[in-house]
């Protein structure tokens, strides 16, 4: 199935889920964009964040020379949340965002990869899969980083390739792009979706960790439901889906904040 694995680097056999798909993430955000804009909303582009305060019952967010006013303030800022929840005098999470990094290569001549399933490592040392004509890998970090527009570092690209060296046959002469992400997570590395508890005008949804892509459609819903007090559809109760077990307010009982 994965020729290029060695013998050594297998043992007692794999799980195979053949349902998984890859996402097409330019086109999910495309639609999620196009459901905004039939609905009414409006995305404003380049505005960034200078002020946020409570006046009343009304938050005021001063953005790039423009003020938007609303009784609800929705953080999902990513790995800026909790510099977004400053912003507007709430406590923060303590949400670390995290380095991940990726490479691109091309395989040997030799080998058709497009039908390979993704390779993950049993204790997520690494990853691969097939990625169009290429394979993508990753040596999985989990750096921990300031918010930013994260960059791959060259320690974590050279690690990546010694680790699937080590574990296949495949020899990397060259990579082709290399890229990398931020993934943010908090103590206990659940998603926090909710109301803060000190401040009910103030909405989180953050700290997806690697899974906001994958969850995106269910996380969307919960926070919609539960930012307008709406019921949650059958199917969060059906897979046993606790909205209190993602609400900050866990956080920050465990702080103490």
């Amino acid at each position: 199935m994965v020729p290029i694995l060695k013998k050594e680097s297998v043992e007692g056999g794999c799980i195979l889920e053949s349902t998984g798909k890859d996402i097409n993430q330019p086109k999910l955000l495309q639609g999620y964009l196009e459901g905004v804009i039939q609905s009414g909303g409006k995305i404003h582009y380049k505005a960034f964040v200078q002020r946020i305060e409570k006046q009343r019952t009304e938050w005021v967010v001063e953005a790039s020379e423009k003020l938007f006013q609303a009784p609800l303030l929705i953080n999902a800022a990513g790995a800026w949340a909790d510099e977004v929840a400053c912003l507007a005098s709430i406590k923060p999470l303590g949400i670390v965002p995290k380095r991940r990094t990726v490479i691109t290569f091309d395989p040997q001549p030799n080998y058709s990869v497009q039908n390979w399933p993704m390779v993950l490592e049993i204790s997520e040392e690494f990853y691969f899969k097939p990625y169009f004509q290429e394979i993508l890998a990753s040596p999985a970090d989990r750096t921990p980083s300031i918010p930013c527009d994260a960059k791959p570092e060259e320690s974590d690209c050279i690690l990546a390739i010694k680790r699937l060296e080590q574990a296949t046959t495949i020899k990397i002469d060259k990579i082709n792009r290399k890229w990398a992400g931020l993934r943010s997570f908090v103590d206990d590395e659940l998603p926090v979706i909710g109301f803060d508890p000190g401040e009910r005008g103030f909405f989180w949804v953050a700290a997806l960790g690697g899974s906001g892509i994958e969850t995106s459609p269910a996380v969307g819903e919960m926070a919609a439901c539960l930012a307008t007090n709406y019921k949650l559809p059958e199917y969060f109760s059906s897979y046993n889906i606790d909205p209190e077990r993602y609400s900050p307010a866990r956080i920050k009982s465990k702080r103490g904040i």
